[in-house]
Order: structure tokens, then sequence, then C-alpha cells
């Protein structure tokens, strides 16, 4: 807590892991890259784009893992969190998804 915020920390990893530079927002974030239409094509690294109401417009960011799982980060609440895509919460607020051409042709 009191770290890194969502869109920070996903830039942060896909600068530091997998050498792609990100723009600074989630809202900037959601339009880099290849979008993903249908939750069946998500894989593990795609990027996850939530709607944020109070502020509207794109608000939260977050990673897939495996499975249903997601990592993302919240600098105001839990820090580095570990969430379910399949939470009725998520699917509600989940406007868009994206994942990186580079890592794409690398079969990553």
């Amino acid at each position: 807590t009191g770290g890194v915020d969502c869109s920070g920390f996903v830039r942060e990893v896909f600068k530091n892991v997998a050498k792609v530079n990100l723009p600074r927002t989630a809202s900037e974030q959601a339009k880099a890259g290849i979008a993903i239409e249908r939750l069946e094509h998500l894989r593990p690294g795609d990027r996850l784009y939530f709607w944020e109401k109070k502020r509207n417009k794109i608000g939260h960011t977050g990673i897939m893992l495996s499975g249903s799982k997601f990592i993302h980060s919240s600098s105001g609440k839990k820090g580095v969190a570990i969430s379910d895509l399949a939470d009725k919460k998520w699917q509600k607020i989940l406007v868009a998804a994206r994942r990186d051409e580079k890592l794409t042709n690398q079969g990553h």
C-alpha cells in the first residue's frame, strides 16, 4: 500500500519484463496493442482495462495470469493483489483487453 498505482504497476512490469514501453495512464494504455475481443481468447500477459464509474472513464488496469486470475495494484488500498476475473464485480466493469504485438510475435 502507498506504492505504485495500477497503470504504473502495469507499465513497470511491461518495461522491465517484456521491454515494452506503455503510456502512463490506464485509459492511454487501453489504446496500445492488439484488441482482444472475447474473454476466451485471453492469455497470460494480456492487459485488462476496467471502467471507473465515478471518473466516467477507464480507470483501472491489470495483467492476465493463468486461468481466470489477474494481477493488479491499488496504491491506496491493498497494494498488489491477485483477483479472479470470473468474479461478477470485475466482469461487470471490464471494458477492454489488449495484447502487445511484440509478445505475440515472440510467442509469449
